[in-house]
């Protein structure tokens, strides 16, 4: 068998010579003569001029030249980018299959070479996928430069140098494949969202910080590493703002926050292509979940191991989520001995006030589609603070006393057991406190400041690390009740008289 030159519509091959090559080199990027210089022919010959086989690699060139694609080998996928939509979809291993087939079914018409058909089996067909990764890798494509975006109409881009925002046409250039759906209008404006959800429960100053971590939302990066709570009683439009949050950033870019499920095995592989974690209306003991200290890690911009679930997928996210949590409830944080990062991480802005006389259904819905360009310009408002005040502000968000002072005050009910040993108990050689003594002086300590105690069973659960944490003291069984009969409880420290508080 003899394999030939690649022959199709075009006159016999003849020798090459140096002004042949030259001429290739300067071919139109993606036509047949710049294909078979940079891979080689398209197919090779037997005898009697039949085609043996094809090149797998030329074809893979062909498609990848045709194509505005990549391949993300750390998550495993191909990627297109859609002009209608303005930003990288995501494209299955079959999809590009199929189309590979029609490309080579497409050439045997235009060459007069039917022959190619029955070479587009799956086995050629896969051999022609398994390179074009090689082609198209471009690992890390979709890492965010937080200071680009894409909405409904267009790209947002940074300019430092003026301090706004460009406006630009959608391009594959920017490599984004999350974006707004909302359109761009610079004259928007959004008063209805502003008078009649957020200016009748927050402070102007919780307002202008809302809007700074608004923008970090809808920037799709946590430059921040900031949690949002909004907190307060219901029918007060908590989830109404975080709705409208999730309207603007685009709900496909938005995924529900399970604290308890973060340290299971493929949770974080759920918040793959997403930028903003919701948790909305949780429940009071939300914070307090064997996994609400991953929440740390998720806003730190710590490496996450992603797992994929009945996949081989296994690799590494950054953690540059936004999160946003609302509760009618006062949360409260497994704080795990970590303090201080808490105190970095949390904003709380309380939403007060009386409900609405009239309650409208899905008013976040209404709000959208009244004012989104507005409200979209507000966020971007936003960013456009956030950015300069990072920049002047050593990389920290502006925060009011007040406003710091919510966060250390939840720090210090979460860890409210630890504190009232410390401030409601003495040292003293030869005195001695039972444990229903403890948790009773410690419930009434609690009320005093208008704090919600932990229920029993956690108090006895507890309080032997936290009492020997304090006083390097270990429970014993052999302190005398009011019965007379053996109670457990601690020898060496006493509780405060009121006097002595």
């Amino acid at each position: 068998m003899k394999h030939g030159r690649n022959q199709t519509h075009r006159p016999p091959p003849r020798a090459r010579t140096t002004a042949d090559t030259d001429n290739a080199r300067k071919a139109e990027p993606g036509s047949h003569e710049w294909l078979t210089e940079k891979y080689g022919d398209a197919f090779f010959l037997g005898e009697k001029d039949q085609i043996t086989k094809i090149s797998h690699l030329y074809w893979a060139g062909a498609f990848a030249a045709a194509n505005n694609i990549l391949f993300e080998p750390d998550e495993g996928t191909f990627w297109e980018y859609d002009e209608t939509t303005g930003i990288y979809t995501a494209r299955s291993e079959e999809n590009f299959k199929v189309r590979i087939g029609e490309l080579i079914l497409k050439k045997a018409g235009e060459w007069n070479k039917y022959g190619l058909q029955k070479h587009r089996t799956d086995t050629n067909l896969q051999a022609v996928i398994n390179l074009l990764r090689g082609i198209i890798e471009k690992k890390g494509a979709f890492i965010r430069d937080g200071r680009t975006l894409a909405v409904g109409n267009g790209i947002c881009r940074w300019n430092p140098i003026q301090k706004d925002f460009d406006f630009l046409p959608h391009s594959p250039l920017f490599y984004l494949r999350n974006k707004s759906p909302i359109n761009y209008h610079k004259s928007a404006g959004c008063p209805r969202f502003l008078d009649c959800l957020l200016r009748p429960v927050l402070s102007s100053d919780d307002i202008s910080l809302f809007q700074l971590l608004a923008g970090s939302f809808l920037l799709g990066t946590n430059l921040t590493q900031k949690i949002l709570i909004l907190d307060g009683p219901g029918e007060l439009g908590k989830s109404c703002a975080a709705l409208i949050v999730s309207g603007i950033v685009g709900p496909e870019n938005t995924t529900q926050l399970r604290t308890q499920l973060l340290t299971e095995r493929f949770e974080v592989f759920r918040y793959l292509r997403k930028t903003v974690l919701l948790g909305v209306d949780v429940p009071g003991n939300f914070l307090e979940q064997r996994g609400a200290s991953e929440l740390k890690s998720l806003t730190g911009g710590d490496r996450l191991d992603a797992e994929g679930k009945h996949t081989n997928s296994n690799f590494q996210r950054l953690g540059d989520f936004n999160i946003l949590i609302t509760s009618n409830s006062k949360l409260l944080v497994r704080l795990d001995g970590d303090q201080s990062a808490w105190s970095r991480r949390l904003v709380i802005l309380p939403f007060v006030g009386e409900p609405p006389k009239k309650r409208i259904n899905n008013f976040h819905e209404l709000l959208l589609a009244e004012e989104g360009p507005g409200i979209l310009g507000w966020h971007l408002a936003g960013i456009k603070r956030l950015l300069v005040e990072l920049e002047s502000n050593g990389g920290r968000v502006p925060m009011t006393r007040e406003q710091t002072a919510r966060t250390h005050s939840l720090i210090h009910q979460s860890d409210s057991l630890r504190l009232f040993l410390e401030q409601g108990l003495i040292e003293e050689a030869g005195s001695s406190v039972t444990v229903d003594a403890l948790a009773t002086s410690y419930a009434t300590w609690c009320k005093t400041r208008n704090w919600p105690a932990w229920p029993r069973s956690r108090i006895e659960r507890e309080l032997p690390d936290a009492v020997f944490d304090t006083y390097g003291i270990s429970k014993s069984n052999d302190l005398k009740g009011a019965s007379g009969k053996a109670v457990r409880g601690y020898h060496g420290i006493r509780l405060r008289t009121w006097e002595e508080t």
